[in-house]
């Protein structure tokens, strides 16, 4: 098979650890449409979701060699995709942090911050699981505290999520705050999950 496009995953793969960026273009196009969907349920915005993922595939293409392929290249490249997408909202909060501080509302609509930096690709693909488990997690919250970390997740502003759910400020950060705490308890069964919020 001399198609680039017809040759299965594995070849691709060690063609691509080989360097062939023509190999990795053809892995990250494959699944591309799924990696687009994970990014979009962490930040809103085509623009942004199109920084993350070509922040991604640079950030892959410098890794390969560190996959093992004892897992699916999908899981892999989707596991650096959300780490990208979450450090990538984390950097929008902190904008809008500093630009809602410049008013004597912003600093009552702080917004908490999920503790510690993102993991690089070689540890953002032993966490690969942990990223199926976590929104697994998030699913399983009772219903209010799901509803305001999903918002949480959506990047919404704790102004506009208290606005949202019907909440005033404090008690949508409250019940933030019960939501992160929660999710981490849950979370603190999985040995590769950090102990301290």
């Amino acid at each position: 098979m001399h198609n680039i496009s017809e040759r299965p995953e594995a070849e691709l793969v060690g063609l691509a650890q080989n360097g062939s960026p023509d190999a990795f273009a053809e892995l990250f196009r494959r699944s591309r449409p799924q990696l687009a969907r994970a990014a979009c349920a962490i930040l809103d915005g085509a623009d942004e979701v199109e920084d993350v993922l070509q922040n991604a595939a640079c950030s892959a293409y410098r890794h390969i060699v560190s996959f093992r392929q004892d897992s699916a290249f999908h899981t892999w490249l989707t596991a650096i995709v959300v780490n990208q997408a979450r450090m990538r909202g984390r950097e929008l909060r902190r904008a809008r942090l500093i630009s809602l501080d410049e008013t004597t509302e912003g600093r009552a609509a702080g917004i908490p911050q999920i503790a510690g930096a993102g993991p690089n690709p070689e540890e953002a693909y032993a966490g690969g699981e942990l990223v199926r488990v976590l929104h697994q997690e998030v699913r399983r919250l009772p219903a209010q505290l799901r509803q305001i970390m999903l918002l949480y997740l959506e990047d919404l502003s704790m102004v506009d999520a208290a606005d949202r759910l019907g909440l005033t400020l404090a008690a949508a950060k409250t019940r933030l705050f019960r939501a992160r705490r929660e999710l981490h308890l849950r979370m603190r069964r999985y040995a590769a999950w950090p102990t301290a919020a």
